[in-house]
């Protein structure tokens, strides 16, 4: 971490974000549980109707397949989404480190392969909004100003259209939120 920072660089605050039960989206929830039913049904509908009516030929490898994909299927995206996107958000929060020092403002994620540095100047920054949940975790959001074009290419998802000093960072699952917000607007309106 140390390499990161400049000379004459301190490091103000740091912390990882905190994983909380907002992050999990309910719908999200509802719909993989539904799909994971509908996989162990199909599954017991396909294994009910080979062992009553056993039936042969063409007609049974047929339903043994339909019951075998489809149910796996069914089975294979429920526990994806409702487990496995669980676990990656765990572990991406965990290799998530935030950096606040007396000039910058510093995010790595660390990856599998590579490590994501996002980096921006406090003295850059014109936008410090947050947004704290009611139990003292919340989230910063750091950028400058935009115009009406370019924050509408931001919404659209042409974000690679957007100059590069325009860019937002964004820090969430924080617990201290309202005093970095503090600190960034005390330094620059000093």
């Amino acid at each position: 971490m140390h390499s990161i920072l400049n000379k004459n660089e301190e490091i103000m605050w740091s912390e990882k974000p905190q994983f909380t039960i907002k992050n999990l989206n309910i719908f999200y929830i509802l719909i993989n549980i539904f799909m994971i039913i509908v996989g162990i049904i199909i599954f017991i509908l396909g294994g009910l109707v080979i062992y009553f009516f056993t039936i042969r030929g063409e007609m049974w490898i047929i339903i043994k397949l339909i019951t075998f994909f489809g149910g796996g299927y069914f089975l294979c995206v429920g526990f994806y989404f409702s487990l496995g996107r669980l676990i990656y958000r765990i572990i991406k929060k965990r290799n998530t480190q935030y950096i606040v020092t007396d000039k910058r403002i510093i995010i790595i994620i660390k990856g599998l392969r590579n490590e994501i540095i996002q980096v921006a100047n406090i003295s850059d920054i014109k936008i410090a909004s947050k947004n704290i949940a009611s139990n003292g975790i919340g989230s910063i959001k750091l950028g400058n100003e935009l115009s009406f074009m370019e924050s509408s290419r931001i919404i659209f998802g042409i974000d690679f259209l957007v100059p590069i000093n325009n860019e937002f960072l964004f820090l969430k699952d924080i617990k201290n939120a309202k005093e970095i917000v503090d600190f960034i607007k005390e330094f620059n309106d000093s």
